[in-house]
C-alpha cells in the first residue's frame, strides 16, 4: 500500500512525496527534489546533484510512472544504529520510552531518499494512540531532547517562505503557532513530527465529494485532531450547522485548535464539508 508520506522516484530520477491514501491506479504527490546540472545536494541513489523544490502544488500521477518506492518505517528499521547515538537518536529513544514502538516510527525527508544529512532528520508517527501518546507527553518530549515549541522567530520564518504563496487572508503567524508537535532543537533548526493514519483509521476522502461552489464561513473549531495529519481536517460549528474543512496543503498541519473561532474561505462540497484546494483560500484566526 502506497500512502501519505510515503516517497518515489519517476524513471527521470525526480523525487515525490506521496499525499493522502486513497491511491490506486494514480496517485495525489508533491515534487519535492529534481535533478539539475547546478544542484548543490547530492544524492546517493541516483549519483546526481539536485536542487529542493518548494512546491504545494499537488498533483495526480499514474502509479506506473514511478520506478521506485521509499518506505519511512524500513528506512528507520536499517538505520537506527546509525542514528542511535545522535540527537536523531534520540527522538526515537524518547518515542519508545512513551510509549510507541519502533515498528510505528518512520524516517521521511531528504535521508530517507538518499540524501546525507546535512540539516535534521525528520520523523512520521503512525496511528491515532501513538499520535494521542505523543501529544500527552509533548513536554517530556522536549525536556529530554533539551529543545522548545516553536519558536516566534522560525514562526515568521516558515509565514514569510512557506505562506508567501498563499492570500494574505490566512493569518499565518497565529495559526502557525498551533504546531504542537514541532520540536526547536536550536536556532534555525526544527522538526517537525507528522502523523499517517493506520489502515483501519483512515477517513473519508472529502475530496471525492461533489464540488458546489465557492464558500466563506465563520465558526467555532470543536476538533482539530485531524488537522495533525494530511489531508488537514477539523470540525467546525457555525450556529446549528457542522462543517468538516480539509486542505492537502502542508503548512496548515496543526493550524487550529478546539474552541477558536475562525473564518474560512474555500470550497462548499455537498455533506457540509469545505475543502481549501487553491492560494486563494485560507484560515482567518479571529479569536485565539
Amino acid at each position: 500500500m502506497i500512502q501519505d508520506c510515503d516517497y518515489v522516484m519517476d524513471d527521470e530520477g525526480k523525487f515525490y512525496i506521496v499525499r493522502g491514501y486513497w491511491n490506486n491506479e494514480e496517485i495525489l504527490v508533491n515534487l519535492v527534489w529534481a535533478p539539475t546540472e547546478n544542484g548543490t545536494r547530492f544524492n546517493n541513489i541516483t549519483n546526481k546533484n539536485y536542487t529542493k523544490v518548494i512546491d504545494e502544488n499537488i498533483v495526480p500521477i499514474k502509479l506506473n510512472k514511478f520506478s521506485k518506492h521509499f518506505d519511512p518505517r524500513e528506512k528507520l528499521r536499517r538505520n537506527y544504529s546509525k542514528i542511535k547515538n545522535t540527537i536523531w537518536g534520540n527522538f526515537v529513544d524518547i518515542f519508545i520510552e512513551i510509549g510507541i514502538p519502533l515498528e510505528d516510527i518512520g524516517i521521511i525527508g531528504s535521508y530517507l531518499i538518499g540524501f546525507s544529512v546535512e540539516k535534521d532528520i525528520d520523523f512520521v508517527v503512525y496511528g491515532m494512540e501513538n499520535r494521542n501518546k505523543l501529544k500527552e507527553n509533548i513536554d517530556k518530549i522536549k525536556s529530554y531532547l533539551n529543545a522548545t515549541s516553536i519558536t516566534k522567530e522560525h514562526i515568521d520564518y516558515q509565514a514569510k517562505k512557506h505562506g508567501a504563496l498563499f492570500s494574505n487572508f490566512n493569518t499565518f503567524d497565529k495559526l502557525l503557532c498551533n504546531k504542537w508537535s514541532s520540536i526547536q532543537i536550536g536556532k534555525g533548526l526544527l522538526s517537525t513530527i507528522r502523523f499517517v493514519y493506520k489502515e483501519n483509521e483512515i477517513p473519508e476522502d472529502l475530496f471525492s465529494k461533489n464540488k458546489i461552489g465557492k464558500f466563506e464561513i465563520e465558526g467555532m473549531v470543536a476538533n482539530s485532531s485531524g488537522s495533525d495529519f494530511s489531508p488537514r481536517i477539523f470540525e467546525i460549528i457555525s450556529g446549528e450547522e457542522k462543517y468538516l474543512v480539509g486542505s492537502y496543503f502542508w503548512i496548515y498541519q496543526s493550524c487550529v485548535k478546539e474552541g477558536m473561532l475562525v473564518r474560512i474561505k474555500g470550497n462548499l462540497r455537498e455533506g457540509n464539508v469545505i475543502t481549501l484546494e487553491n492560494f486563494s483560500h485560507g484560515i482567518n484566526v479571529l479569536e485565539q
